[in-house]
């Protein structure tokens, strides 16, 4: 970690160390720039409307701005790119683009915050940043109400559950920003800065734990159990800047009421053997570090959540699973017409409804006795693992992220200068559709595929994936009741899900508002699919927070109404399809090594 001087310098390093999205420059007004020859260009910030806190927004600011410094070769894809429709040769326009770069300053003069630059960069930037602040200003909006209902009621602490729902982390950034001026009592983001070495570089988490004072073996239970060590040299600093202890998605050593732990006063009490706080990497959960004692930290008993209390009175449960705080069943089933039965008594809370995920088994964490002691004391501690794909391929999704939004947005929509403002609109339908397609597609992305049809579920839990290596050609084969292994464990589940809270509403996304543009994909239509996004860094199990239950499927060959050919429409029938193996091509033809597209034909 950075050491700095004061608090407003942590802030521009933090904001300005998030790898810039360089592809996301809107070539069209660079063009405009290029034909008029206009190479001295200027993005203005008016932050005259905020009387609090106004001096760390500039700081965040002076972080994002600072921190474009093009790289050749993305300036090289920009002038060979079909928007750049001048008379210069590719050669000529990147030079251009370049420029002198003498001019460069970036100055906050009455309440003004200004970055000037001899170069078109703050012309090819100036839209996505300006969706970036349209993303801070809603959000400070949005917590300034939340902060007055809440004090209204009482409440003095206002925490931000919408951002973790952002698609990119600069969208994360600036939104956790937006929600603690506007009143939250903390940034959010934060904990992701405060985490990510930890969880990216090797040997570090157990480096830090170390130096909290754990032996060996605790260190290598924490790290084995994905439980981030974070020191109090960091963390406090970040307390001092938001002005709260708060880090993570709720405060520190929280508990909750309906489920509490063997000992409340031994867990809210600080344990000063050992300087700093552990974070649960699943859920985003913080605790003042910890003995590795039985605590049982998300509470000491098995507690079904009340929505579903009918539905589990009626149902027979074969074994149970820990989802946090709350315990879920897991019930077997013969037969695809057993498991409509079941599901659809499932009361329903939501607007999205119930929702459902199929299997090829049960997957659980992989945690060390010792931290399920102290997670659960002697409870159910069988917790469901659901890790976004980006995380359990250990890929960066964002530079994939980016990269997906400029081909589409350059060679699929890029004669139709309409679309501008959905491209970098604040309320990200674009970016949301573009982290759909890139999972129902096969590209690692920081969500999952979901489905709102029951038989397409089934099928996925009763068909086994399989990829030919020589040729990466991807095929599934129907489940016949000999192929089930004699290990219950290892059957096929498919899972049930519900958003009943309010920290998981507006989880699901849809490459829909692609369609409007004229890029139907038919993959995710004909599965009924949605991607359950908002799982990311220090929050992986998110998913596994709206289990309702577990549908174990017993041998026996499970018929539904679809098929592979129905689920799986050829290249020839599925333009998204398509478009994805054309950019598979593109991002190959700029020398970097693609995430392949999973084909099926």
């Amino acid at each position: 970690m950075k050491t700095v001087a004061n608090e407003m310098e942590l802030i521009t390093h933090i904001f300005g160390v998030m790898h810039f999205p360089f592809l996301a420059a809107d070539l069209r007004a660079v063009d405009d720039a290029l034909k008029a020859q206009n190479a001295i260009t200027t993005i203005e910030v008016d932050l005259s409307s905020i009387s609090d806190k106004q001096e760390e927004l500039a700081a965040a600011l002076k972080g994002l701005f600072g921190s474009i410094d093009v790289p050749t070769p993305v300036a090289e894809i920009f002038s060979e790119s079909p928007m750049l429709a001048t008379d210069r040769s590719p050669q000529e326009a990147f030079g251009f683009l370049h420029g002198e770069a003498t001019a460069f300053s970036i100055k906050l003069e009455d309440a003004v915050l200004c970055w000037t630059e001899h170069t078109l960069w703050p012309t090819a930037y100036k839209r996505i940043i300006n969706q970036i602040l349209g993303v801070f200003w809603r959000e400070m909006h949005f917590a300034r109400a939340a902060s007055e209902e809440s004090n209204k009621a009482g409440f003095s602490n206002t925490f931000d559950h919408t951002t973790r729902m952002m698609p990119t982390r600069y969208h994360r950034a600036f939104a956790s920003l937006g929600a603690w001026v506007g009143g939250c009592n903390h940034i959010s983001f934060f904990s992701q800065y405060g985490t990510n070495p930890q969880l990216t570089e090797t040997g570090k988490n157990h480096e830090y734990a170390v130096a909290m004072n754990y032996d060996q073996a605790e260190a290598t239970a924490l790290d084995e159990s994905r439980i981030i060590a974070v020191p109090a040299g960091i963390a406090l600093p970040l307390f001092k800047i938001q002005g709260s202890d708060a880090f993570g998605v709720s405060g520190i050593n929280e508990v909750n009421a309906v489920n509490l732990p063997t000992n409340l006063k031994h867990v809210t009490r600080p344990h000063l053997e050992h300087p700093g706080f552990l974070m649960d990497s699943q859920y985003a959960t913080t605790w003042t570090a910890k003995p590795l004692d039985e605590l049982a930290l998300y509470g000491a008993q098995d507690v079904y959540r009340d929505h579903y209390k009918e539905f589990y009175r009626s149902i027979t449960e074969t074994s149970r699973i820990r989802c946090k705080h709350y315990t879920a069943p897991v019930i077997d089933v013969s037969s695809t017409d057993e498991l409509r039965d079941i599901a659809q008594m499932i009361d329903v809370h939501s607007e999205e409804g119930v929702f459902f995920r199929g299997q090829s088994r049960l997957y659980l964490l992989n945690r060390h006795e010792r931290i399920k002691k102290m997670l659960f004391g002697n409870s159910c501690m069988s917790e469901p693992s659901l890790p976004n794909s980006s995380d359990r391929n250990n890929v960066f999704y964002e530079p994939i992220h980016y990269a997906l939004r400029f081909y589409l947005q350059n060679y699929v929509f890029g004669e139709t200068s309409s679309y501008d403002d959905y491209f970098y609109s604040a309320d990200l339908e674009f970016d949301y559709a573009v982290m759909a397609l890139a999972q129902h597609y096969g590209l690692p992305s920081p969500g999952l595929d979901v489905t709102s049809d029951l038989n397409a579920a089934v099928w996925f839990a009763s068909n086994k994936f399989s990829q030919d290596p020589s040729t990466g050609k991807a095929s599934y084969r129907n489940l016949e009741k000999a192929d089930f292994d004699s290990d219950p464990a290892k059957w096929p589940v498919v899972m049930a899900f519900q958003n009943v809270t309010h920290s998981l509403s507006g989880s699901l996304q849809t490459c829909e508002s692609l369609s409007s543009k004229g890029l139907k994909a038919l993959r995710p239509e004909r599965q009924s699919g949605s991607f359950f996004l908002g799982s990311h860094s220090d929050h992986q199990n998110r998913l596994a927070e709206a289990v309702v239950c577990a549908f174990r499927l017993r041998p026996n060959h499970f018929k539904v109404g679809c098929d592979f050919s129905s689920l799986f429409p050829s290249i020839e029938e599925d333009d998204a399809y398509r478009v994805m193996i054309d950019f598979e091509k593109f991002v190959e033809k700029q020398g970097a090594e693609p995430h392949r597209v999973t084909r099926f034909h």
